[in-house]
């Protein structure tokens, strides 16, 4: 239902289709609005912020603020919305939009929000214009300036994107023809045209609109009355750090320099901000007019009246406006990233920038992007880590996690805040690892190198755990800061126990997660039950504890998943243990590599030879003992006598104790097997067990392929008989 429509122009009209907002803590609303555009289809989403009685005569003032932005995601951000805040509190009507779109339909769409705010009854009594934005928005502002037949008060310029390259359109190839080079790439040429009173607010660390860059820029402009605030320690977002959105600080700055400049251009006062002329820095010198010509950015003058001149000045690149003695030194500067600076500089119209500038720039680029730091979410009941706090939101919003807050029988505890500096996850290189005295069998890598597995070592791991043990001091060097007393250090993956004595995996844990079962059979369980996996073919299976070593092995020495093949020199390397194991968990990717990688794991199965296939009931093996050498062989030693079995390398024949430990034998103590073939019994009994199919399928489905190909075969060729048929015989043929 539409609540009350107005008319913009040519038959065009705008409408709010529902009531108003009222925000309580400036007293204003946020009114929804939508204008109609000429020949498209949609409508061009508007949003009025005003004083809560704008529609009585004499309450607003007579300068409206146009407030644009380039971006579909912040436009209703926290930015464009306090500032609004700020400006309406005071008596003026904002009006916000977003112009994202191309640059000749974006100047349309700030035209078309300009007749909507001229003409809407919130903004009666209204007759001058601040045309502000943000980003690309205020380019479009300094366009619409000299364009437009409305009366223009003045300029806001949020985040002028003043090395920013216009992209062309196709509707503006006849203006790109007729306007110079500078105009066509630059977003500094709308500025040239600009004759009111205008006030620029740029961050100190903003690289697309640097305050030294905008001095020049403004020294250029027609306008007199040119004001410049500058925010400190903020990026072009006007963000500190990581933060999702600015300060309270930057925000009151913001809204007070914007409220200066509207009241000093509704009273037509000299406003009591700083000039950009003292505010800005001054700009970068001009370079030196070349004194050799010739060739693209150096050359050497021909002639012998300027050898002195020559000798004196050396070689000139006049796109960084620097001189050089010899021409390695110049060919070295073609390669370096100051020249390629001033070479993009060039391209968008752009003076150089000396050697100091860039320097001292790169070094401060440098300086924050060390200091940044990153914020983690825990959350103490699940001990989940969130990167953002929308996420975590999310995640204590959800149905489930109330659930089990209320299964607890306790409040919700609050988060833990992990903050870590970007420098501070650098790990020391790692020590060379000692040779391995024996393998029986290698990890193959993606790189193709093939590495013992009893070469395995834990550094890494053993480096995170004495950085979580050394963590529980203030004075630690690990980066981490936590911002409650609660630690999450618990569940970190370094701190599980994932490798035995000689460095080989745990066959007791988990592959994909930190549990650790009582035994080996407790651990496929607990990953068939959790994840699904099972060991392919099992009833070939010879060795499953090297398979689960080699496995591991697989994770904490290659970091690749064990759905990637181990020869694939293509394959994603991860990090850390914890990283493959979070990619397998998010992709629901948990099985082995088995299909056409069967090679693979050939020194852990033993496949029947194709004689034995056939002689074997059901492809199963047929085992028989050497009845005749079962008891022509005796083995003594010790208080134990070994009758039969073949030596010690066989399981068979008896064992005659001595009378002296009866009492022991009475206790009818069964000790654990070691034998593989005992440890493949007991596997394939608990995949028997879990209803895990342990013989292949692979010859059932060929049958029905091959009964439905037969079963093809004979209808396509009951169908060519039935059409094989001639009715066009001559009439003297009786058949």
């Amino acid at each position: 239902m539409v609540r009350f429509h107005w008319h913009v122009e040519h038959g065009l009209s705008a409408y709010c289709p529902r009531e108003p907002a009222v925000i309580a803590e400036g007293g204003v609303r946020h009114i929804e609005a939508e204008s109609e555009v000429s020949g498209q289809k949609e409508t061009l989403p508007l949003v009025f912020t005003t004083p809560p009685n704008c529609l009585v005569d004499g309450v607003i003032r007579d300068v409206g603020v146009l407030l644009a932005h380039s971006d579909a995601v912040e436009w209703k951000g926290k930015l464009l919305t306090e500032l609004a805040v700020t400006l309406a509190a005071s008596g003026y009507v904002v009006l916000r939009f977003c112009c994202k779109h191309k640059e000749a339909r974006r100047h349309r769409m700030y035209e078309k929000a300009l007749d909507s705010l001229a003409t809407a009854p919130y903004a009666r009594g209204v007759t001058h214009f601040v045309l502000a934005g943000i980003g690309s928005g205020a380019r479009a502002a300094a366009a619409i300036c000299s364009r437009t037949s409305r009366p223009v008060a003045g300029l806001l310029l949020l985040a002028y994107p003043l090395q920013e390259v216009v992209p062309l359109g196709k509707s503006t190839r006849a203006a790109a023809e007729s306007a110079s080079p500078v105009e066509q790439q630059t977003s500094e040429a709308p500025l040239l045209k600009v004759d009111a009173p205008c006030l620029f607010v740029v961050a100190a660390g903003d690289p697309l609109c640097p305050p030294a860059e905008l001095a020049g820029a403004v020294a250029r402009m027609p306008a007199t009355k040119v004001h410049a605030v500058i925010v400190e320690d903020v990026d072009q977002s006007f963000r500190a750090g990581q933060d999702r959105g600015p300060s309270a600080d930057t925000l009151g700055a913001i809204g007070a320099a914007a409220l200066a400049f509207l009241e000093a251009v509704a009273r037509r006062e000299p406003c009591s901000l700083p000039r950009a002329a003292e505010a800005l820095p001054p700009p970068p010198p001009s370079p030196p007019p070349p004194h050799l010509t010739g060739g693209a950015d150096a050359m050497e003058e021909d002639g012998p009246a300027h050898s002195a001149e020559q000798e004196q000045a050396g070689l000139y690149c006049s796109t960084s406006g620097t001189f050089f003695l010899d021409k390695d030194s110049l060919a070295a500067h073609y390669k370096s990233d100051f020249h390629r600076y001033n070479l993009k500089r060039k391209i968008a119209g752009l003076p150089p920038v000396t050697r100091e500038w860039f320097d001292a720039r790169k070094e401060q680029l440098t300086a924050t992007a060390r200091t940044t730091a990153t914020k983690v979410w825990v959350d103490p009941l699940t001990r989940r880590r969130f990167g953002s706090e929308n996420t975590y939101l999310a995640h204590v919003n959800s149905n489930k996690y109330k659930e089990l807050v209320r299964r607890s029988g306790r409040p919700a505890p609050d988060p833990v805040i992990v903050l870590r500096r970007a420098d501070a996850g650098a790990a020391p290189a790692q020590q060379p690892l000692p040779p391995s005295t024996g393998a029986p069998y290698v990890l193959k890598g993606p790189n193709g190198v093939d590495v013992p597995i009893n070469a395995v070592r834990q550094a890494p791991e053993a480096a995170a755990e004495e950085a979580s043990e050394g963590g529980a001091s203030d004075t630690d060097g690990s980066g981490w800061e936590t911002a409650s007393d609660s630690s999450a250090d618990d569940d970190a993956p370094s701190s599980r126990p994932t490798a035995g004595a000689n460095g080989d995996w745990d066959v007791c844990c988990s592959l994909f997660d930190g549990h650790v079962a009582a035994s080996m059979a407790a651990n496929l369980e607990h990953m068939w039950k959790r994840f699904g996996f099972y060991f392919p073919e099992a009833q070939h299976l010879a060795d499953p504890e090297g398979l689960l070593k080699y496995l591991g092995a697989k994770l904490i020495v290659g970091r690749v998943p064990l759905y990637a093949r181990g020869d694939d020199a293509n394959a994603r390397q991860f990090g850390s243990l914890h990283a493959v194991q979070r990619h397998m968990a998010d992709t629901g990717r948990f099985k082995m590599a088995w299909e056409d990688n069967e090679d693979e794991y050939d020194d852990f199965y033993r496949w029947p030879d194709d004689e034995e296939a056939l002689d074997a009931p059901n492809g199963k093996e047929l085992a028989m003992a050497d009845g005749e050498e079962a008891g022509s062989r005796l083995r003594t030693g010790g208080y134990e006598l070994a009758v039969g079995g073949g030596g010690s390398s066989s399981g068979g024949g008896k064992v005659l104790g001595s009378r002296q430990l009866a009492r022991y034998y009475r206790q009818s103590y069964r000790p654990a097997d070691a034998r593989r073939s005992v440890a493949v019994a007991s596997v394939l009994a608990q995949y028997r067990a879990l209803g895990i199919a342990t013989e292949s399928a692979v010859p059932e489905a060929e049958k029905r392929a091959q009964r439905a190909r037969r079963r093809t075969e004979r209808l396509h060729l009951n169908t060519a008989m039935r059409g094989n048929v001639n009715r066009n015989l001559p009439r003297n043929v009786p058949y």
